[in-house]
Formats: C-alpha cells, structure tokens, sequence
C-alpha cells in the first residue's frame, strides 16, 4: 500500500517542482517602442550644444532644420545616427550633434554658391565663385550622409571632435 502512494506523489511532486522554477513571464520594453524619445534627446543635446558653444551654425537654431532632400534633413540625420550608434554618453551625442550642423554648413554654402554670380571654372576643371565669403566654395560639394557618420564615427570622425 505505501508503495502505491509513493507512486502516486513522485509524478505531482515532479510537477509542483517544474512549476516553482520556471520564472514568471518578463516584459522588456524600450521606451523608443512606448513614445518616441528622440525628438525631446534631441532638443535637449541641442540646448547642452548651445550652452556649451554659444558660436556656431547651431546658435539661433530652436529645433534641428528640416529639408526635402535626406541629404540635407539634419533632423532625420541626426535621428538615425542616434538610433544605429545607440549612443551612451551624452558628449557622445553632442558632438555628433555639432559634426552634423557642420556639415549642414558645407552643403549650405554649397548650394548658395551654385548661385553665385561670380562663379567661374577653374582650369582643372570644376566651377567655383571667386569673391566673396563663398570664395572656392565648390557647388558640388554635399553633406556627409547619416551612413558615412555612422560607418565613419570610432575611427575618423570622432576624435578629431573631441580634440577641438
């Protein structure tokens, strides 16, 4: 007769034991999935820039400009680069932040100086103005795009943004 009830409790014993170690179902949740978080990260590594570097093309800026072309959209740009570099230090973002308004700058004066009436072709070939604040600003020149930062960002981009 024990024999039979030591049958009878091994089998619930081996079950009330697999059921007390198996632990309870966790949620992990990004808050990315919950609320975009990158339009407020990204006002508030725009205030640090400006409060940190008063002077520059990021100092009258409310929010990062926007354009149609990807190319020139430092919003999205920034956006990106924040989201694949999955930044952790905030000077880490910050100088990301003022690379990109910098080279937001070149591709600016690139497309004023397709305007400029004092544009002439150099003898190598290639077109530039000759006066002026856009003096050899050449026309083609364009903003490095959000893949070269991201690609481009531990080896040669970001030391030299440290080091000024």
């Amino acid at each position: 007769m024990r024999r039979r009830h030591a049958m009878l409790l091994l089998p619930a014993t081996i079950l009330a034991l697999s059921m007390q170690t198996q632990a309870p179902p966790r949620v992990v949740v990004d808050l990315d999935v919950v609320a975009d978080t990158l339009p407020l990260e990204s006002e508030v590594y725009l205030s640090a820039l400006q409060s940190l570097r008063p002077e520059g093309p990021w100092r009258d800026q409310r929010d990062l400009p926007q354009h149609r072309w990807r190319t020139f959209d430092l919003a999205r740009k920034y956006h990106r680069v924040l989201r694949e570099l999955r930044v952790v230090r905030p000077a880490d973002a910050c100088m990301m932040l003022r690379l990109l308004f910098e080279e937001d700058e070149v591709g600016r004066r690139a497309i004023a100086a397709r305007k400029d009436p004092s544009g002439t072709k150099w003898e190598g070939g290639g077109w530039a103005p000759t006066e002026g604040e856009l003096q050899g600003v050449r026309p083609g020149t364009r903003p490095l795009t959000a893949g070269e930062v991201v690609e481009n960002w531990d080896e040669v981009l970001g030391p030299p943004c440290f080091a000024r």
